[in-house]
């Protein structure tokens, strides 16, 4: 269960809400985990995904886990096929906060946390989703956004190029379909 039940959660302001994750530190226990809060703080945003979506860019924040990056993000990618959310300029900031980060080894409470590169691999997979839906209301420079968000994402350090032999594809395969 998260630390903060998903009600009281729904009470706070954006701004509540992003200093309670920039403050919070987990006991470590799987029962209040950082994870906890942030899939409690996902389904919040799935619920209401009209309210939620400007928090975007409370989430560009160095002081805030790449978990909650990652589950907020995630809302937004499964409500895209369903078109009730569209990339707006706070989300397509925040995809592109996400992937300029390059702190692979940024800290989390647990093996089980997901971090940067879980953030950087649901940038990928929601303008995946946003490109395939057959509403076109990108924009030339939104294009643009998107093509250089994919071509930070591509030259990601993770997969390693020694890597590249086990699998026979080539790092740009690899790290494009990773």
């Amino acid at each position: 269960p998260s630390p903060v039940p998903a009600e009281e959660l729904s009470k706070m302001s954006f701004e509540e809400i992003k200093q309670y994750f920039m403050s919070y530190v987990s006991d470590n226990s799987i029962h209040n985990s950082r994870e906890s809060l942030a899939y409690t703080f996902y389904l919040l945003v799935r619920k209401n995904i009209e309210k939620y979506s400007p928090f975007a860019t409370f989430l560009i924040e160095p002081a805030i886990n790449f978990a909650y990056t990652y589950h907020f993000l995630l809302a937004i990618r499964e409500a895209i096929p369903t078109k009730s959310v569209q990339l707006t300029e706070e989300i397509l900031s925040l995809c592109e906060y996400v992937a300029a980060q390059n702190d692979l080894y940024v800290a989390s409470s647990g093996t089980h946390e997901h971090g940067l590169l879980a953030a950087q691999r649901e940038v990928a997979h929601l303008l995946e989703s946003a490109l395939n839906t057959n509403n076109s209301y990108f924009s030339r420079e939104q294009l643009d956004r998107i093509r250089n968000i994919l071509i930070i994402l591509v030259r990601n350090p993770d997969p390693k190029p020694e890597g590249e032999s086990e699998t026979g594809f080539d790092p740009f395969t690899r790290s494009f379909n990773c």
